[in-house]
């Protein structure tokens, strides 16, 4: 795998595949610019990996990326850092990976009103894509990967009610924002990659051995997150995490067009994430959360 040519942008990069991802960069000589919530956190992960990896540049923005006004801010330290570095401002960013999620057994809502696992798992990298967009567009490979879920299949938007504020469980929850994940990357391809050369994938890791649906669950649903992350099947983050690092930078991918990864392998996204129609539909609503969020709250 060839090194990028600017930094990787990197969600969720203080645990699971998020670290593993991280690491896997770094070792395969990209620098990284990484995004966490917790400022201890962050500070412990830069310091391991910049001692594993000391001729590497790994920066940490601390930002918790449920609030738009925070995802924003987070955008603009970004550019900070590179407006600090004046090779990386004109190489722009190489890769930006969408990877922070949550899951919650509880309807929580965001400052703004928006329930939570709509908010960081799709919104927070819909209007992070927007923002960095241009230093995107002046990157070498250029590439916007986010971080999806098989869960995305057989299930759809609820239109009419997109903060689950009727009939909210976990699951719908989690698996509107995996479809939505799926959506946007689609309806930027159909947008931007022919005109910019930006090119967007929809990841599907697998059954990984991370507590991404532990840490705010509970009851049955905080057991059957945890025996899945714990069966059999489940790989460890530094496997999904060799393949993501993979798709952000190598200059040769394969199959280059094919937008749904499945580790390593070209998948088929579910009809319902190909739509066009939807695609276009949740952009727009995307764009009036993104902007107005006093309109839609509920």
């Amino acid at each position: 795998m060839m090194p990028s040519t600017g930094p990787v942008v990197l969600t969720g990069a203080t645990s699971g595949i998020g670290k593993a991802t991280a690491a896997c960069l770094l070792a395969n000589g990209a620098d990284v610019i990484a995004i966490g919530r917790d400022a201890e956190r962050c500070r412990a992960v830069e310091m391991e990996l910049g001692l594993r990896y000391p001729d590497r540049t790994l920066d940490f923005v601390v930002a918790d990326l449920a609030t738009t006004g925070a995802v924003r801010r987070a955008a603009a330290d970004v550019a900070g850092l590179m407006q600090e570095d004046w090779e990386n401002r004109l190489n722009g960013l190489s890769a930006l990976i969408n990877n922070a999620a949550l899951v919650s057994t509880w309807r929580m809502l965001t400052d703004e009103g928006y329930e939570q696992q709509f908010a960081v798992n799709h919104l927070a990298g819909f209007l992070l894509t927007k923002e960095l967009q241009p230093l995107l567009e002046r990157g070498v490979p250029g590439r916007v990967v986010t971080v999806s879920s098989g869960s995305h299949r057989h299930t759809a938007i609820n239109w009419r009610d997109p903060m689950l504020s009727r009939g909210y469980t976990s699951l719908r929850a989690y698996r509107q924002s995996k479809l939505a994940n799926v959506l946007f990357t689609t309806e930027f391809n159909r947008r931007y990659a022919q005109t910019t050369g930006v090119r967007a994938y929809a990841f599907d890791p697998g059954l990984v051995r991370t507590d991404i649906g532990c840490k705010s669950s509970s009851g049955i649903e905080h057991l059957v997150w945890r025996l899945r992350s714990r069966s059999r099947g489940a790989s460890p983050p530094e496997l999904p995490a060799q393949h993501l690092a993979a798709l952000a930078i190598n200059p040769d991918l394969p199959h280059s067009e094919a937008l749904y990864r499945v580790l390593g392998r070209v998948g088929v996204a579910d009809r319902a994430g190909r739509d066009p129609i939807s695609g276009s539909r949740l952009w727009a609503l995307s764009e009036q959360l993104c902007g107005e969020p006093e309109l839609v709250r509920s």
